[in-house]
């Protein structure tokens, strides 16, 4: 029984250290982002609106305008917008595989999932 308990402590606890402080956290890991404003099409096709340079999509070299393909392998535009929330979100620091159109090129793009936060965007509704 005692093996269980710490098992799930190991599962759910991390050291983190403050300073000159360090502790324990313990709670599921917080939500990760790609950090991007995501728009999809009636055919399904899906694009990226917006990418806040100091948020990870932008830093992993996402542009508004690149039509996304696939996210780790799963073609994008077959997916719902709940769908799409669920493969691109998760832990923060867990890569998310990126497969995007750009000018007629193919590319793949690893982006890092950062901390969910509020943004605010300058597009107009319809955009």
């Amino acid at each position: 029984m005692l093996g269980t308990a710490v098992d799930a402590f190991r599962r759910r606890c991390m050291l983190v250290a403050v300073g000159a402080w360090l502790g324990i956290a313990c709670g599921p890991p917080p939500h990760g982002t790609i950090g991007a404003i995501l728009g999809q099409q009636t055919d399904g096709r899906v694009f990226i609106r917006d990418a806040p340079p100091d948020l990870a999509a932008a830093k992993a070299g996402l542009r508004p305008g690149d039509e996304l393909l696939f996210i780790d392998g799963v073609q994008a535009s077959s997916l719902s917008p709940e769908e799409l929330s669920q493969l691109l979100g998760g832990p923060v620091g867990d890569p998310v595989q990126l497969t995007v159109l750009r000018s007629g090129e193919v590319l793949r793009i690893t982006v890092t999932r950062s901390e969910a936060r509020r943004y605010s965007s300058n597009l107009k509704s319809g955009q």
